[in-house]
């Protein structure tokens, strides 16, 4: 493959290596550069995987955290948070059978952050979950943060959140 250059070096260095979270923007790049570009040919589902209103939301966190897809699992609170504010209405109406209590504890968090922002209570199921011993924020899960970035979370974090001890920024939650 021809080595093409951008602002910040090679572009195709990710690509060619094969890994996984080579970014679409690199993809791009390398397109372009001998005129070549994507074309989506086919209509997007609108089915309940597509549909963020329709999503089990429970089977999908159960599979991400079960398989430890954490990186994708946080943008799906990020995406569970924004349809539930979307439909005015609770979108996990079950608990997920989440073998790990941080998980559990950031659903019950976002779920209730969500339904004070609708001025609507929270399901019951948020009740039984119970709060983290000690301070968790999601992204350490895949990815080292450093303290300043830290105490940003920790005083932009809702207060239903904080109550649970799960640390996220409101500005990453609030997206509709």
């Amino acid at each position: 493959m021809t080595d093409w250059r951008g602002p910040k070096g090679s572009v195709n260095i990710d690509l060619e290596a094969g890994h996984e979270r080579a970014e679409l923007g690199k993809t791009l790049s390398i397109l372009s550069a001998p005129g070549l570009s994507l074309e989506a040919t086919d209509p997007i589902s609108r089915g309940s995987d597509h549909d963020p209103a329709r999503r089990d939301y429970a089977q999908t966190f159960t599979e991400l955290i079960n398989s430890g897809d954490y990186e994708f699992a946080i943008k799906m609170l990020a995406d569970y948070a924004s349809a539930f504010l979307k439909a005015e209405r609770p979108l996990l109406q079950r608990s997920p059978r989440l073998r790990d209590p941080h998980w559990s504890a950031a659903l019950a968090g976002i779920t209730n952050y969500t339904a004070h922002r609708l001025r609507q209570p929270a399901p019951p199921w948020t009740r039984r979950i119970k709060p983290l011993n000690a301070a968790w924020m999601p992204a350490e899960s895949y990815r080292r943060i450093r303290e300043p970035m830290k105490q940003l979370a920790m005083s932009e974090t809702p207060p239903e959140l904080a109550a649970m001890n799960v640390f996220i920024r409101e500005r990453s939650l609030a997206t509709a």
